[in-house]
């Protein structure tokens, strides 16, 4: 399946990969490795960090990208990979949802599809998709560090969070 797949999806580039420009076929496969994906490695209201291996198809995917992004080849760690895998998950399942229903969002591009912030940019529509994306510790509301927020109080600054 990995030498159809590039034979007639990553042989036309970065682009062809992202999912809107995915064609039914291959949005289907792929939306079934990241919904294997998601569903092996994140429960409902049990927070845990992905472990394991990615699928090849999804995994192809991501390191097409990152390699878009950053112009080489890039050595990503375990923890990373299965990062940028998830989101590219969660990317893949906003795009089923956009051709099925009426879920209105915006396509990533090549350079924003491998961040959270996007993901995030749904919430004022769609709260109840980011509602279940963090009940499943898929979407992490960031941690914050009590001493710098108090330290943040006292100076009059608030420090700006990041997504993981």
């Amino acid at each position: 399946m990995l030498a159809r797949f590039n034979n007639e999806v990553l042989s036309y580039g970065p682009a062809a990969v992202l999912p809107q420009n995915l064609n039914n076929v291959w949005l289907n496969v792929l939306q079934d490795k990241a919904d294997e994906f998601l569903d092996s490695q994140f429960e409902l209201d049990e927070c845990r960090r992905p472990k394991g291996d990615a699928d090849p198809l999804l995994t192809t995917c991501v390191i097409e990208l990152v390699r878009y992004q950053e112009g080489t080849i890039v050595e990503l760690s375990n923890d990373e990979l299965l990062d940028k895998v998830t989101l590219f998950a969660v990317s893949l399942t906003m795009e089923t949802a956009r051709r099925e229903s009426n879920f209105d969002v915006d396509p990533p591009s090549l350079e924003n599809i491998l961040e959270w912030s996007r993901v995030y940019d749904v919430q004022s529509d769609r709260p109840e998709f980011i509602d279940v994306l963090e009940k499943a510790c898929i979407l992490r509301k960031p941690k914050q560090n009590w001493i710098k927020n108090l330290r943040a109080r006292f100076t009059g600054k608030l420090s700006e969070s990041k997504v993981s």
